[in-house]
């Protein structure tokens, strides 16, 4: 089972595919594939369980986490996921995962930002 590693830690953007109960790593969890302007990562959530179109097909969002590279391809084990002005946060920043249902807050505005 992959663990998360701070040092491969990214932050991709990019356009959901799929949805998914079960990636093809066979670890258990949701999965969000999303392509990128230069590859296509199958992101895992963990435990994490997506309420019903909480993630959509063709939406664009914002993924940090570490990326793990193996047999089947790339594996984006998710952090936080930024979409619009709202941010999910799966693991905390040493990787574990915070609850099944994520952490959620709303991304400061430029205005917060520059206070």
């Amino acid at each position: 089972m992959p663990r998360y590693n701070l040092a491969n830690e990214i932050t991709v953007q990019g356009v959901i595919e799929d949805v998914q109960q079960t990636g093809s790593s066979g670890l258990v969890g949701s999965y969000l594939i999303l392509r990128t302007p230069n590859l296509t990562l199958q992101v895992q959530l963990g435990t994490f369980r997506p309420a019903k179109n909480e993630f959509i097909p063709g939406e664009t969002i914002q993924v940090t986490g570490s990326l793990q590279r193996g047999e089947t391809g790339d594996l984006l084990l998710a952090r936080q996921i930024k979409k619009g002005n709202q941010v999910l946060t799966i693991r905390n920043s040493r990787g574990f995962v915070t609850s099944t249902r994520g952490v959620r807050s709303s991304a400061p505005t430029s205005r917060e930002v520059n206070r």
